[in-house]
């Protein structure tokens, strides 16, 4: 089987995080869970020790950085810096604390290809509400430019993965050939900077696996998650990020998990996900 690292930022509902880090594991049962604790986490259970049930499949970074006023590139790379000192994966995959996966398979699918992204290049007229911000990070011109690569590449994060040998590489880049430097206007940089390196790294690029009602502008309900789980959901080709080309959204038949989840835990599409993992 294969192992995947899942890299999950969270920042709230404790009962919710346990929520989700069962659903994780019982829907990947070869993968770990490695979590960044937001510092604005102030509960009894996360503001000190985090009590939850025992396990050698969680990992916690002891890291906690803000996550009020910085994308989560940063925090993202933290994690997979604090665990890839402590144990082995095939591939490392990016969640959110509001995704939830619906079927089994994601690990084998992830390790099918050296990267899954939707690496678009972000136009010099994006439309984009964080264009700006991007054109005003300096280290993505820099990053470009060692890359040699004809501009910023930009994908929605969640269900985005890289294997071990080509994060290893990335991680390299952003941490000893060219540090990372957070932008001064802070916006989502993790959905520019890893899918700008993998893109210029290698070809075999597969398309992410959590299906988000923030690209489909759907409304997650259980029938569609039940449609999502048979792999005969329909997304129609579509522009991102300002391109005027039209994309491939999702692979329908690798799609195994779903977003936006309310982080309640009584929520019924919740307490209907989680019925389904047992």
């Amino acid at each position: 089987m294969s192992t995947l690292l899942i890299s999950i930022p969270v920042h709230e509902s404790p009962d919710v995080v346990n929520d989700q880090i069962a659903n994780v594991l019982t829907m990947n049962p070869e993968s770990l869970v490695v979590l960044h604790v937001s510092r604005e986490f102030r509960t009894r259970r996360f503001g000190g020790p985090v009590e939850m049930a025992p396990s050698e499949r969680v990992l916690i970074n002891p890291t906690r950085f803000s996550t009020k006023s910085q994308g989560l590139l940063g925090i993202h790379l933290s994690n997979y810096l604090y665990a890839a000192t402590r144990c082995q994966f095939d591939s490392f995959a990016i969640n959110a604390s509001n995704d939830m996966y619906v079927r089994s398979g994601a690990e084998g699918y992830a390790v099918s290809f050296d990267a899954l992204a939707r690496p678009i290049r972000i136009p010099e007229d994006s439309t984009w509400s964080h264009a700006r911000a991007v054109r005003k990070h300096e280290y993505l011109s820099q990053l470009t430019s060692y890359l040699k690569i004809d501009g910023v590449r930009a994908s929605t994060p969640e269900g985005t993965a890289y294997n071990a040998e080509l994060m290893r590489d990335m991680a390299d880049i952003l941490t000893r050939v060219l540090p990372y430097e957070r932008a001064s206007t802070a916006y989502p940089d993790e959905e520019t900077v890893l899918p700008t390196i993998a893109a210029s790294l290698t070809q075999d690029i597969g398309l992410p696996f959590v299906y988000s009602e923030v690209t489909t502008g759907g409304l997650l309900t259980p029938s569609l998650v039940e449609d999502v789980r048979a792999g005969r959901v329909e997304v129609p080709a579509k522009s991102f990020y300002g391109s005027p080309q039209q994309y491939s959204a999702y692979d329908e038949s690798n799609l195994y998990a779903v977003k936006r989840v309310p982080r309640l835990i009584d929520d019924p599409l919740r307490e209907y996900i989680r019925g389904l993992s047992g």
